[in-house]
């Protein structure tokens, strides 16, 4: 058996492989052999929302956008993709332009505080059907480039 241990933190996602765990009678700690550890298997950024009909980033989400910027800076070789979503009000066109400048709001916040613009992609994904709460479609969401990296 292969045993997956998963330590989550705001900025780090830490992935340990075990092929045994010996437990000990009487004793209440466990040992464990390790096969193989992988640090940053996939980092996890905070998704940022918008107000409606907008494109300007909220001061109530800067908080996140200061996490988003401590992980990229403690990962240097972290590459990620912005996509950006609208609530489905409006027409195609509207909101595949709104998303796409939500995406890039939250690239332009990034590169003036220091993060090298070819780190970040940026996509606008249009209306979220599948998001019944307009208020949380209006959003961008941000992805590890790693880990799709990892399986070309």
């Amino acid at each position: 058996p292969i045993y997956i241990v998963a330590n989550y933190s705001k900025q780090k996602c830490t992935v340990e492989i075990y092929t045994s765990i010996a437990v000990q009678p009487n004793k209440a700690e466990t040992t464990v052999s390790a096969a193989e550890t992988k640090e940053d298997a996939q980092l996890v950024f905070p998704t940022i929302y918008f107000g409606f009909n907008s494109t300007s980033i909220a001061k109530s989400e800067h908080a996140k956008l200061q996490t988003l910027l401590e992980t990229l800076q403690q990962n240097p070789d972290a590459k990620i993709t912005i996509t950006g979503w609208c609530d489905a009000k409006g027409s195609k066109a509207v909101n595949a332009r709104y998303s796409l400048h939500r995406a890039e709001a939250v690239k332009t916040w990034l590169v003036k505080n220091g993060i090298a613009s070819e780190r970040i992609n940026t996509k606008g994904a249009g209306s979220d059907y599948n998001e019944t709460d307009a208020a949380k479609a209006r959003r961008t969401d941000t992805t590890d480039n790693r880990k799709e990296d990892n399986h070309e």
